[in-house]
Order: structure tokens, then sequence, then C-alpha cells
């Protein structure tokens, strides 16, 4: 009777395998703790059964020889690798955790294939499928990391654009002097609630850092407490900052861009008569310039001008 070939062999021990690559799978913490079984094998069985069908498929020498360089076409291994490395990546295990995964599943079938032997060119095409298998893992594994980082921080930077154009309009009516007249004390008010406002957005901004510092060094987390009203108040007043696009348009070489800020300012006083509230509306038309043909992204303000409110 002839010996089983390794991939017939492979295909016979599939449910070993599979089991035993759940074994490991669940070593690999913290990512695997509290997963069950089927979260565990991912897909084992089906990257099996594309290794099987890739160790069964055609190849000439050629084709062999471009696969052993990392340039074989990786078809339906490429598919089950895109999609284990996505799923491992969604319940948080690490590059190197996947590549153990793979690392374990040849050392199970060689181990298990120890004890019939021959086959030396299934060991080699074996061997092929799985570092194809691989590289297709880690690819995408990479580019998925990728993806996701840059959508956190277009996120973290939409976030922080908000408090920041609080800051950049309070400190522009800072600098600007008013107008004639005899309200000083008012002004002097409306200082101090500009002022305000700044000192909140860049603790706003100073926090959202924070928070991504945890993140990147995380610790366990603790219970704080904190005013909930205060929190919304203090988003409501930053709310009321608004910015609008104007204008665009471009001349020759030279594009330019209005920007029209509008924002809401309320102060308290209390005088011999109770409580006075003031409330201002102050709006500016802020205008940007960049050269078309620079390599520069960023956008210059080179004009800054008073609109109706």
């Amino acid at each position: 009777m002839l010996a089983p070939d390794l991939a017939e062999f492979i295909d016979k021990e599939r449910l070993t395998i599979v089991a035993e690559w759940e074994a490991f799978a669940r070593t690999l913490l913290p990512a695997a703790d509290g997963l069950n079984a089927l979260a565990l094998r991912d897909h084992a069985d089906e990257i099996l059964t594309a290794i099987i069908r890739d160790m069964k498929s055609r190849q000439t020498k050629a084709e062999q020889a471009e696969k052993s360089k990392g340039r074989g076409q990786a078809h339906q291994l490429g598919e089950m690798g895109e999609i284990h490395a996505t799923l491992r990546i969604e319940i948080g295990f690490r590059l190197g955790q996947m590549v153990a995964e793979y690392r374990a599943l040849r050392a199970s079938v060689l181990r298990l294939w120890e004890k019939v032997g021959g086959d030396p060119g299934g060991v080699t095409r074996f061997n092929e499928s799985i570092d194809e298998a691989l590289t297709v893992a880690v690819d995408s594994f990479t580019e998925t990391t990728e993806r996701y980082r840059d959508q956190s921080l277009g996120i973290l930077s939409h976030d922080l654009r908000n408090p920041l154009s609080g800051i950049i309009l309070g400190a522009t009516m800072l600098m600007r002097p008013e107008g004639g007249g005899s309200s000083g004390a008012r002004d002097d008010r409306n200082a101090i609630v500009i002022c305000k406002r700044i000192l909140s957005s860049a603790r706003r901004m100073d926090r959202m850092i924070g928070d991504l510092l945890d993140y990147a060094n995380p610790r366990p987390s603790e219970p704080v407490d904190f005013d909930l009203g205060s929190l919304v108040e203090e988003t409501l007043r930053v709310a009321r900052t608004e910015a609008a696009f104007a204008d665009i348009e471009v001349t020759g070489d030279v594009a330019r861009a209005k920007v029209r800020f509008l924002a809401e300012f309320r102060s308290r006083s209390k005088g011999p008569e109770g409580e006075a509230v003031d409330d201002k509306r102050t709006a500016e038309l802020w205008t940007f310039e960049r050269r078309l043909s620079s390599r520069d992204p960023n956008w210059t303000l080179v004009r800054v001008d008073a609109a109706e409110a």
C-alpha cells in the first residue's frame, strides 16, 4: 500500500491540526483571553483547504521559482490570509502573534508528518504555501493597521480643530484694538471671558492628547468623578464658535479661500441693581492664500476683515 502524499495527509489529519491551532491560539494573551473555540480557530480549516488545493495544483519550474521568491499568485490563499488578518486585528492580536500562528501550523504539520515520512516534493510545496499565505497575511495586517491609524488620526485632527479654532479666534479678538468709546469696563469683562474660553479650549486639547497617550500606553482604568452639567455647559460654550467657507476663487496660480468666523460671547456681572447679562456677537472674514504649484499643502492667512454678525 502506497503511503499518502503530504497534501492527502494534511486533509486526513485536519481535525488534529485544527485542534492544535486552537490550543496554540489560546496561549496568545491577552488578545485570546475569553475567546471561544470558534474565534480561536478563525478560518484555520479554510486556510488548510486553501493550502491543500495550492499543493495539488499544477506548477511549472518557473512558477515554483517565482513562488520561492515571494512573487507567486496567492489566489485563495490570499483571500483566506486577508480575512484572517482582518479578524485578528479586530480582536486585538499583534502582528507577531498572528505570524506565530502560521509558524505553529507549520510545526504541527511537519511534526505529525515525521511519523510517516517521504514525499520531499510535497514538503517543499507545503513550505511554499505556508510562506505565501504568511506573506499575504502580513501585508494585509500591515495595510489594515495603517488604514485604521490614518482614520484615527483624521478623527483626532478633526476633534482638535474645534478648540484650536476657538483659541485662534479668541486670541485674534484680543489682539484687535477696540473702537473709540467709553466702554472700558465692558471691554475688560469681554477680554476676561475670551481668555477663559481660550483656557477652556486649551484644556480640552490637553485632555484629548492625554487620552491619546493613555491609549498608546494603557494602564488600569480608574473611575473619575466629574460634573456632567459643567461638561455640557463647556461644550455648548465652545460650540458657539462657528466657521464656514464664504468664497473660494482661483487667479492664475494663486487660490484664495475666505472663511467667515462667528462667535457668541456671554458675560455676567453683579452690581447694585443685581445681575446683568451682556451678549456679544462678533464676526470676521479671514482670507487664506496658497500657490497651486507649491508642494507646501499649507494655506497662509493674508487678511482679516470685520464681517456682519
